[in-house]
């Protein structure tokens, strides 16, 4: 479907149960190349969960998006609330030559809404690298990995860098035994661990919150239990020292958490645990896995997050810059 800079695609409203996923919502997904953040009960564990949105006809949409309309509080003026559109991560486009139209699209909605402000999480594409008027607006600046699964684990294996496959090889050789639970029993060993995790990076001035208890018990009744999600332990000797949680939803997958004790950063079992992951999604029909996020300025030596994003580009992934939005309104279409 070919577009011009003065069309426009409008979003309109997919009415589906935001609790599971539902055909029709998977099929925009997969036309779209939407994945795992584009699942609304992921964003409504601890709020409501946003609208299903599609741009164009279906069913060959140009794009789809998740979105919400907010009113946070002012800090400085409590008593002025802004309205904010706002989208947990930019549009997916089945179409990038629709990205102008669906821009357009955005700026229609926002306004018929009556907001001030539009903005976008973990966007990326031509939303965020691609149209001059919003580079300004960029704000916390990632660099993602991502893995094509479709060639096979194996040749995703081989295009890892050789510490990593022989990391691997040795993790193997340590004893460790991997096993998936999906269980709440499971979810808390990985809040655990996550908790030894934060606390070696809050070491090197890079620490990271974990939620409660009650938020794990969440994640079980509505993303591991229904099977959004699947959580690989690596034991050693009955005890388990890492773990790795991901989604897969519409044949992509992106791990979320991992933690680590000690003894499991010795015997390298984060290594093992990606490389089972990959297998398994891969097994499953997974067409990539989004290894998440680091910070851009890890790239440079010496940044608290270097190790971490030299792990995740040595398992071969392609790196894709990343960008939160916060945009006034008035300023989405100059």
């Amino acid at each position: 479907m070919g577009t011009s800079p003065i069309e426009s695609f409008p979003p309109r409203r997919v009415d589906v149960d935001p609790r599971t996923l539902s055909p029709r919502w998977e099929a925009i997904l997969r036309r779209c190349g939407g994945g795992p953040l584009l699942l609304p009960v992921i964003h409504a564990l601890d709020s409501r969960a946003p609208e299903c949105w599609v741009f164009g006809e279906e069913p060959t949409p140009v794009g789809c998006a998740l979105a919400t309309v907010q009113t946070p509080r002012n800090r400085r003026l409590p008593w002025r609330r802004q309205r904010i559109l706002e989208l947990p991560a930019g549009p997916q486009l089945a179409e990038p030559e629709a990205a102008e139209a669906v821009r357009r699209g955005l700026a229609e909605a926002a306004r018929e809404r009556a907001c001030e402000r539009i903005v976008l999480g973990a966007a990326s594409g031509p939303f965020a690298t691609d149209h001059p008027a919003l580079c300004p607006f960029r704000t916390e600046a990632v660099v993602g990995f991502v893995l094509d699964l479709s060639p096979g684990a194996d040749a995703v294996f081989e295009g890892m860098h050789k510490t990593h496959r022989k990391n691997i090889r040795r993790a193997r050789r340590a004893g460790l035994e991997v096993v998936e639970d999906a269980s709440v029993e499971a979810l808390l060993e990985l809040r655990r661990l996550q908790l030894v995790s934060s606390e070696r990076a809050r070491e090197r001035a890079e620490g990271f919150g974990v939620p409660e208890p009650a938020f794990f018990e969440r994640l079980q009744e509505q993303i591991y239990g229904p099977g959004f999600g699947r959580l690989l332990l690596a034991k050693l000797e009955g005890e388990t020292v890492a773990a790795l949680a991901w989604l897969e939803v519409a044949g992509r997958a992106q791990t979320v958490r991992s933690g680590s004790s000690a003894e499991g950063y010795e015997r390298r079992a984060m290594y093992l645990l990606y490389d089972e992951c990959i297998r398994r999604a891969a097994a499953a029909g997974a067409v990539e896995l989004d290894c998440g996020g680091v910070p851009a300025a890890a790239a440079e030596a010496g940044h608290p997050q270097t190790g971490l994003y030299e792990f995740k580009a040595g398992l071969g992934g392609r790196p894709r810059p990343r960008y939160r939005l916060d945009v006034p309104t008035r300023e989405w279409l100059r």
